[in-house]
């Protein structure tokens, strides 16, 4: 990617600029926000750069994103964990509150999906500051490689736009090399995030484990029984399963039954054809 490319993703902007009359960005403080903040630099007197503190974000990082004199906001993650559960990918029904339905609730360990919890935390921040300021453009820092929305899916009278949506990581980094753009600590580190969330428990991602237990071994000793609680609650329900399967296939067993040469013809047809001899 040449100057004049760069170039074409600024007048892009500038162009979506004067039909909207002003903007606002999210800033994350990783790699592609940066790049993103240094391209629309010409364009700063009409853009807002937001910032959402999740108020579980690296103080280091912290430090790093307010000396560039963006506008910060705050999600309150603690709040969501107290009201909601924490964050997972995966859940027994009886540790959401979908499962609050026993006749006599025991104490369970609250969960809840972490896409939700992001938009909560991170997303909705931003969407309030966009009607509270009557801003119609959002322009983010998303490229086709990542898998997370910045601004939670579409909103309603918001344009989106997004001038690294064509970008490669190795054009990101070529940006950063031939602008010599500060990172943060951790990407010398072997880290190459923004770490919203340091303690998230929704991501599985063994790059962050690493470098918590390496750089920050406090707060990787602080977060590793909240992964073993929460997916110990899917293992006791995968062990309460495989009991019961267990049981079954004793009885069955027993009986000569499991599993009988029928069953096994019977299991390989398909459904419409057991229905169809069936009914004959």
């Amino acid at each position: 990617m040449n100057a004049s490319e760069y170039q074409k993703s600024l007048e892009m902007v500038g162009q979506a600029i004067q039909r909207h009359g002003h903007a606002a960005v999210g800033f994350s403080g990783g790699k592609d926000s940066l790049v993103l903040k240094h391209l629309l630099n010409p364009l700063s007197k009409q853009i807002d750069f937001i910032w959402v503190n999740t108020g579980s974000m690296m103080p280091h990082m912290e430090r790093f994103v307010r000396e560039l004199g963006v506008i910060e906001l705050r999600g309150n993650q603690t709040a969501r964990f107290a009201t909601a559960g924490l964050p997972v990918r995966i859940a027994p029904v009886l540790n959401t509150a979908a499962g609050r339905v026993e006749r006599e609730p025991r104490q369970r360990l609250m969960l809840s999906d972490w896409y939700s919890c992001c938009y909560e935390v991170r997303c909705a921040p931003m969407r309030d500051y966009l009607k509270l300021r009557g801003i119609t453009l959002f322009i983010d820092g998303q490229r086709f490689e990542d898998n997370f929305d910045a601004l939670g899916g579409g909103v309603s009278g918001i344009e989106r736009l997004q001038p690294l949506w064509e970008w490669s990581g190795a054009d990101v980094r070529a940006y950063i090399e031939a602008h010599q753009l500060e990172l943060p600590e951790q990407y010398g580190q072997g880290y190459r995030d923004s770490i919203e969330c340091w303690n998230c428990t929704g991501t599985i991602d063994p790059h962050r484990f690493a470098y918590l237990a390496k750089h920050h071994p406090q707060r990787w000793e602080a977060l590793k029984p909240a992964l073993a609680a929460i997916y110990g609650a899917a293992n006791s329900e995968m062990a309460l399963f495989q009991k019961a399967v267990s049981a079954a296939a004793l009885h069955e067993a027993s009986k000569g039954t499991y599993p009988s040469q029928r069953e096994q013809v019977r299991s390989e047809q398909p459904l419409a054809q057991q229905g169809t001899k069936e009914a004959s």
